[in-house]
């Protein structure tokens, strides 16, 4: 009975949709008015070109994972570039704010560096 009570835990509410794509999307973040704790929880699925793609709707971060017994919600962050064209240089920064949101930057971010 144990893992019956935790495998609830790890699902979506009833009657809403259970995952986008190849993300589940377990309460308390939901797919639907009614689905999610808060606007914080909110994710919606996007129609991506080969699959559905779930984003966080109010930080609008595109979600990868979400595993509550880690307590842990993975997301991508927009690129940060710096690219040299003969003699110009270019830049282009993004930031990303979790000021009154109920999530936190985990030490275990990963950074990857890629080449065009």
């Amino acid at each position: 009975m144990g893992s019956d009570t935790s495998s609830r835990s790890r699902m979506a509410k009833h009657n809403c949709q259970p995952s986008c794509g190849y993300v589940n999307i377990p309460f308390p973040f939901g797919i639907g008015k009614g689905c999610y704790v808060d606007e914080w929880f909110e994710v919606v699925c996007n129609n991506g070109t080969d699959n559905n793609i779930p984003v966080l709707k109010h930080a609008n971060l595109e979600v990868i994972g979400i595993d509550l017994g880690r307590s842990t919600l993975e997301v991508t962050l927009p690129i940060t570039a710096f690219w040299n064209f003969s003699d110009s240089k270019a830049q282009q920064n993004s930031s990303i704010s979790l000021a009154g949101s109920p999530f936190a930057f985990s030490r275990e971010n990963k950074f990857v560096l890629t080449n065009y």
